[in-house]
């Protein structure tokens, strides 16, 4: 995962270009992606699990039935 591209950083900085010192550090991971993808497999199994057992509404995000409150969210947990 990347910090920020080459046009987010010239829009930060208020600059037309980034010094080539930066670069370099434009092209390192932020977060090494052995580190985050644990982290996208467990939100894959989260979404997937509240497809099947919640709605999602736009304005209120998931609801649940809260008759199955605990039931999912100690599935979340």
């Amino acid at each position: 995962m990347r910090l920020a591209g080459e046009n987010n950083i010239k829009a930060i900085l208020g600059v037309k270009q980034v010094p080539k010192s930066m670069r370099a550090l434009l092209a390192q991971d932020v977060i090494p992606r052995e580190i985050i993808n644990p982290l996208e497999k467990y939100k894959k199994r989260a979404r997937d699990y509240m497809i099947r057992h919640a709605t999602h509404d736009e304005l209120l995000g998931w609801v649940i039935d809260p008759a199955r409150r605990d039931e999912i969210m100690e599935k979340m947990e």
